[in-house]
Order: structure tokens, then sequence, then C-alpha cells
């Protein structure tokens, strides 16, 4: 046994040693650079140094030579002290080809690659790689296509019109995998998921400096919905209390499904699915939402499930602010997030402050598409004692309906105020319809780059039609932003209203016009721009029409320097302009926009030298 193992190790070292002498690990190194020093006293030389500096000429693309110094692994042992000579001699000589390598994906094939070590002040080397890019590799011939069920879909049809590759164009090999990843991405969000590239080569001519590339792409069959399924993500939050659907939720399945817009056996989409799982997420009845299913292969079908965890049903809401115009305030909000399995819901506002207080109460009937559509009962008054006094309590009905971008509302409105503003003191009861439309050009309404928002309205009463006098009044409001690179940007704004009325001095206060503020024209108090009467009071206008230019200089990606302009009146015969100025610093923070802005009105009866505003709140938010 023992003369075994005595063969057998005697055979493992003459291997070793054969192996060794004909694959040494380090062949000579020869350079006739006078900074170089050649054979193994070169290599035993640099016992001791240090890499202190590695100089890539010959590459100017910023990119490019990024990707240099990441492919170097010599990069790894800098500003260390050299004790292993050999390995790093070996390394240097290897960032040759590793610069090589990292210049293929910009197409660069034929790279030739020189290193020279130069001694630095006491043990330190300067390690300098010349490059010689050479000419890059053009495009000779394409072939892109597609096979399969996905053959005519519009979404592979619109990938192969992208032509990211033109003949006689240098071949970047970043575009080309980026390129075929899109088709992996594509037939997931289209349901091919057996989807796979039959031919995917590139043949490069390094003396031609030429290369051809094939694509070819199977997308197989295209995947089915299933029926949805509704499940309970827990059994907290009264979720397995009072179920009234199979998946022991409480909310009524027929009612969850009017949130889907898709259907057993329809083609599969993930837009589809990541629609319905933030439709369901942004209802408020939710508080975690999950929606998805793997593919069965075997079916070529997509079991889909919608794993909801209710909120609690009841939430209560305590708040305390501040603003220049209206001082501190205080805010109690209550809502009931489910009233029945049908999906209505219950929500109640309290504002309270020094100028101005609120009750708010609304019950909410989901529509159709309950994501934006719904019928509503709204109840409440206010009590305001400013510059005017207004005691009003209505009862509003109507319906919200979203289109795309447009939004309306029908609704109808019947009110009592007993008010007192200048000389103009009432008792009124007026009713009337209100149509309203909404268009936003933007989803992201909190803080968009760019976008706009314009709304109008018009309302109207008659006369012994359960109101006191006959009313028509029409609104214009736009918002608009424009960012012009990453440091600039430019907002508009432009509001405008007319009433139409033989009975202005009946008409309450908040069917009036006033102007000046922070939403307003700055530089001028809250409401404090309108016609006066006999007494001087303030008693608002007929007409509005104000509009303001404004220009951010960004600092930083959420903070920006701001000069703005402001103008216009609230009148009543002739239009006299008021203007105010000035600068401000808005921050675009995670809840919305804050912007401190310091104003300086113009028209000295009304302006103030220099007034201080902060507003928060969305940009888009009409």
């Amino acid at each position: 046994m023992m003369t075994i193992r005595r063969r057998l190790l005697a055979m493992i070292i003459a291997v070793s040693l054969s192996g060794a002498q004909a694959r040494p690990l380090f062949t000579h190194y020869r350079s006739d650079s006078p900074g170089d020093a050649g054979g193994a006293a070169g290599i035993g030389a640099l016992g001791g140094k240090t890499v202190k500096s590695i100089v890539i000429d010959g590459i100017k693309d910023p990119k490019q030579r990024k990707n240099a110094r990441a492919f170097l692994t010599l990069e790894q042992v800098k500003n260390e002290t050299i004790t292993q000579p050999g390995y790093i001699d070996y390394l240097i000589r290897k960032g040759e080809k590793e610069i090589k390598r990292s210049q293929q994906p910009f197409g660069y094939y034929g790279v030739e690659v020189e290193s020279r070590r130069l001694p630095l002040e006491g043990e330190a080397l300067q390690i300098v790689y010349r490059v010689s890019l050479g000419e890059a590799v053009a495009i000779r011939e394409i072939s892109l296509a597609v096979s399969g069920a996905g053959k005519s879909d519009p979404g592979f049809a619109k990938l192969l019109a992208e032509e990211p590759f033109r003949k006689d164009a240098t071949f970047d090999h970043r575009v080309y995998e980026d390129y075929k990843a899109k088709f992996a991405a594509l037939s997931r969000d289209r349901g091919y998921f057996d989807g796979r590239f039959t031919a995917s080569r590139v043949v490069v001519d390094p003396a031609r400096h030429s290369a051809d590339l094939t694509l070819n792409y199977d997308t197989g069959e295209r995947y089915r919905f299933e029926r949805l399924r509704f499940v309970a993500g827990d059994a907290g939050n009264g979720a397995d209390r009072h179920a009234a659907s199979p998946g022991g939720l409480p909310l009524d399945e027929n009612f969850l499904r009017r949130f889907v817009s898709f259907h057993a056996g329809d083609p599969y989409r993930l837009e589809a699915v990541t629609a319905l799982q933030q439709d369901l997420q942004g209802s408020g009845y939710f508080r975690q939402v999950l929606v998805g299913g793997k593919p069965d292969r075997s079916s070529r079908t997509v079991p889909t499930e919608a794993r909801l965890t209710m909120n609690r049903n009841k939430h209560y809401a305590f708040g305390v602010g501040y603003s220049t115009d209206s001082g501190v305030h205080g805010k109690f909000a209550f809502d009931r997030r489910w009233v029945n399995s049908h999906g209505h819901t219950l929500s109640s506002n309290f504002y309270l402050s020094r100028k101005n207080s609120e009750l708010d109460t609304i019950y909410r009937i989901p529509g159709d598409n309950p994501t934006s559509d719904y019928a509503y009962l709204r109840l409440g008054g206010w009590i305001r004692e400013d510059r005017y006094t207004s005691h009003r309590a209505f009862l509003e009905g109507g319906y919200d309906w979203r289109r795309k971008r447009w939004e309306y509302r029908l609704s109808g409105t019947t009110a009592y105020e007993k008010f007192a503003i200048g000389n103009d003191r009432d008792e009124i009861h007026l009713s009337y319809p209100t149509l309203q439309a909404v268009y936003t050009s933007t989803r992201n309404r909190l803080n968009p780059a760019s976008g706009f928002q314009v709304r109008a309205n018009v309302l109207g009463g008659v006369e012994n039609v359960l109101s006191r006098i006959s009313l028509i009044q029409s609104n214009v409001n736009l918002r608009y932003i424009q960012t012009l690179n990453d440091k600039n940007r430019v907002i508009a704004r432009f509001d405008g209203g007319a009433n139409w009325t033989d009975d202005f001095h009946r008409l309450p206060p908040g069917l009036r016009y006033f102007a000046g503020g922070d939403r307003s024209i700055r530089g001028y108090a809250y409401r404090n721009i309108g016609p006066r009467d006999g007494s001087g009071e303030n008693i608002g206008g007929k007409y509005l029409a104000l509009g303001t230019l404004e220009y951010e200089y960004s600092l930083t990606p959420s903070l920006a320097l701001a000069a703005f302009v402001d103008g216009g009146d609230a009148f009543s015969r002739t239009f006299a302009p008021k203007y105010g100025a000035g600068i401000g610093l808005h921050w675009r923070s995670p809840v919305g926009p804050i912007r401190i802005d310091l104003g300086h009105g113009f028209a000295e009866k009304y302006g103030d030298p220099l007034r201080l505003h902060l507003t928060v709140g969305a940009e888009l938010d009409l």
C-alpha cells in the first residue's frame, strides 16, 4: 500500500514539474524603452516600489477612458508596496490586453497598446499605457427579424422600427446589447413568455473594420389571462369579518371587478396588471396591494391574483399649520374608508382659523370606473370673519368622471348665506347647476418638470327658480410649466372670471372676485385688491383677470431661486392692473413644493413695500 502511494506522489510531482516547464507563469518581459528594465532583473527592480500613478494616453472619449480603467486589474494594487514583483509585472502586461478588450464595446477591435514604467520621486512608479485606437468597426450588414405569434404585434413592429443600427455607422456593442434586452422585456410585457433568439450574433472582421449583425427573435405563442382571483392579504383590520367576497374581503367582489380592465381569455399585458395594482392601491381601501401571477406554460395562460390587505376602516387626522394670509389654523379630519360592501365612502373635514372656519362632509358612491367616477352628496358651511362677514350653509350633489386626461363635474348646489361686505348686507338663497372641465397634460401633478393644466367652469341660477337673483358666472384658470434645461424653468399662470347679473350687490362674497395674496398677486395682502364702495371697503368685483410669469434657477435638483412678476385686477367697470414683483426660494420637497417668496406691490394704495408669502401645495392643482 505504501509503495503505491509513493508512486502516485512521484507521478504528481513529475507532472507538475513538466507543466511548469511547458507553461511558465510569467513570460520574459522585453522593452527598449529607456524607462523600462527587461528580463528577470527588470522584474526584480519592481520589488519595494509602489505604483502611484496609472496614465492612459490616446483615449479622448471620457466613457471609453472610464471603461479602460474599469478593466484594469492593476488598479486594485495601486498605492501598495510591491512584495511580489513577478505578479505586478504580469498585471502590467495584462493591462495591455485588458485595455484592448475594454474598447471593443465601442467598436474598436484593432487597438494597439504599449506600456512603460517611469520612475517618480522616491520609490514611486508611474505606469503609462499608450493607446492607438485605430479605425472603428463599421456596420456592413444588418439582419433583423421577428417570427411567431408576435410577428404582427404592434409592439414588436414598433421595436423593429426603432432601427438603432445603420449601415456604415460605428458598431457600438452597448447599443446592440440594449436592443437585445428590449426584445426580452417586451416579450414579458406582452405575454410572450416563450420568446427566444433563434439567431443572435455579431461577426467582426478586424482586417476590413466591418461587422455583420444578425438578430432573429421567435416570440412563440402569446399567453392569455385566466380569471382574476381576489384574496385577503391577512386576517387583520376586519378583513375576516363581515366578508362580502369569496376571498374573505369586506368589499363585494362585483365591486372589486370594476377596477379590472382585463377579462379571462384576453391577451396578457403587464401594463394592465400594473394599472390594476396602482388603481387598487390609490383607492384608499387597502393598506397593501400585490397583483401578479406566474405563467402556466402547459396551458399558455397566466393565473392572476390580487392579494389585498385592508386599510383601517376608520381614520382620524389632526393638524396644525400656518400661512401668512390666514395665520395659525387647525384641522380635524375623519374618514370612513368603506361604509358598505359596495365601496361607499364618507369623509368629513373641520377647519378652524382666525379668519375662516369651515365644515365639509362628503359621501361618495363609486361609479362604473371606481378609480375616477363617482356620485357624491356634500353638506357643509362656513363662517368667515375677515374683510367681510359671511355665514353660509350649503347642500351639493353631483357626478365626477374622467376620460383619459380630462376630468368633468356636473353638480347642483343650493345654499343659504347671510353676509355683510362694505355697505352690502343681505340674506339670500341661491340654487344653481355647475359644469366644470379640467385638462391636465401630465400625471405628475405634485412636482412636474413640465406640463400644463386648464380648468373651465360655468354656473347659473334663475330668479324665482329656487333663487332670489338671476346669475351666470364663468371662470378659466391656466397653469403652465416649462423646463428649459437642467438649471432653468419658467412658470406662467392666468386666472379669469366674469359675473353677469343685475343684482351684483345681493351677490354673496363667495361669488365675487378679489385679488392679492400668496396665490394671486404677491406683494399685496390677501384679497386686498378690488373695487371699494362709499365706506372705503373692498366689496369685490364682477370680473377678474390676473397673470404671473416666473423664472426659476436650480441650485440643486430640489432647490431653486425664483424671480416673478404678477399683475392683474379684480374690477367691476374699468380694468386697472396692479403689479407685484419679487424673488423667492422654492424647495421641491417629497410632499410637494414649498415656496417662500418676498414680493413688492407697486400700487401704493394697495401694496406693501415688502411682503413675505409662504405657500405649500401641488404645482398643478387648480
